[in-house]
């Protein structure tokens, strides 16, 4: 009998990123993950970025003889719309809907646009499209009495955890598990909203958090429960290190499973204390006028290279900390490298400030002369 654990959820989250092309009827996860593994043909039609090569390097470790049992049944891909992708798997007793997390606009095959990350900056407001979209796929399932997996990483992650709110209390009674790894919190109106469900005990059993020690995403909003914090394979020095210590390749695992750390580390601390006691204590108007700012440059449809000049441009009024830096190499310098530049900025200003108070200061003394000689 197959029993499921918390590295299955890790590993089903991960094949959630993959395409089950030419879907048309039930698959098992072992001849996809074969075929995906295996299969040069397959592979090409599958991103290629470094993300998803060291996603399948990752996978690659897993016996997968032990997943003979669990059939693909259904696929909900709606990436080229809202974005939402969706996976359903089933064994005789259980149903695992997995969502998958946010991608970029593909540079190289433009397979996909930026409807995630626009779904992401909505999180900062309200309900999302994508999370009513999969509450509305979760209430038209029949899942035949079957218990339920909700997982998911990073904005998958925030789905099932979403879901679970949102659903009715007969779908919650079906619900046997929610696995978010990485994933953000909830929106603090959201966590209102549902205060009652968020507090009971019963159903935050339920809920399994599992966070990368190094991941600042799942630093985003309020936690339902604390998280179990894993150790990252990844460092926090630089935006590269980070972007890696998010995936699902970079938790630590032994023989055992997950190798445990005792907290999160200094950047997601900082990134907690700027999102949920700076950014998200700002007037809803402020937060709407910020977002929609991000979101015309997503809707330009430029790639993330492209739109780096833009928000260098953008930050310039507040600090020209970035200007020299070309998005290369951006994404390697070291945190306390710019916290340098920030310190000397911040010197600069000052003596500058100085120096204007002293040159107001003397005008002032010689207009005082020039009145008293009169």
């Amino acid at each position: 009998m197959f029993e499921f654990n918390d590295i299955d959820a890790l590993i089903l989250s991960s094949l959630s990123y993959f395409d089950v092309l030419d879907f048309k009827e039930p698959l098992s996860v072992t001849d996809f993950a074969h075929e995906l593994l295996v299969s040069p043909k397959y592979m090409d039609q599958q991103r290629t970025d470094l993300y998803t090569l060291k996603t399948l390097e990752f996978l690659q470790q897993f016996a997968f003889e032990r997943y003979q049992s669990l059939m693909i049944t259904d696929v909900f891909n709606d990436n080229k719309q809202s974005g939402l992708v969706m996976q359903k798997i089933e064994d005789d007793d259980h149903v695992y809907l997995c969502f998958r997390g946010s991608e970029m606009l593909d540079e190289e095959y433009q397979r996909c646009g930026w409807e995630d990350w626009e779904d992401n900056l909505d999180i900062f407001l309200s309900v999302t499209a994508q999370q009513l979209l999969a509450l509305k796929r979760f209430q038209m399932e029949d899942f035949h009495g079957k218990r339920i997996y909700l997982l998911g990483h990073s904005k998958g992650g925030n789905l099932a955890l979403s879901l679970s709110l949102l659903c009715s209390k007969q779908q919650l009674d079906q619900i046997e598990g929610v696995y978010a790894f990485n994933a953000p919190g909830i929106n603090p109106d959201m966590l209102a909203a549902y205060k009652q469900r968020a507090d009971d005990l019963d159903y935050l059993a339920k809920l399994h958090l599992i966070e990368n020690e190094n991941d600042v995403v799942s630093a985003f909003f309020m936690h339902l429960k604390e998280p179990e914090i894993i150790a990252s394979c990844y460092d926090d020095r630089n935006l590269q290190q980070l972007c890696h210590a998010h995936q699902v390749y970079a938790y630590k695992l032994d023989q055992h499973g997950f190798v445990s750390a005792k907290q999160k580390s200094r950047m997601p601390k900082l990134m907690e204390a700027a999102i949920n006691n700076v950014f998200m204590k700002q007037s809803k108007e402020k937060r709407a006028a910020f977002i929609n700012d991000c979101l015309s440059y997503l809707r330009t449809n430029h790639t993330m290279p492209q739109i780096y000049p833009l928000f260098i441009r953008r930050i310039d009024k507040y600090t020209q900390i970035f200007n020299d830096l070309s998005y290369e190499r951006f994404k390697v310098i070291e945190f306390d490298e710019l916290i340098d530049r920030f310190k000397k900025e911040l010197h600069t200003k000052a003596m500058n400030l100085s120096m204007k108070i002293f040159d107001v200061k003397t005008a002032v003394g010689e207009l005082i002369e020039k009145i008293n000689i009169k």
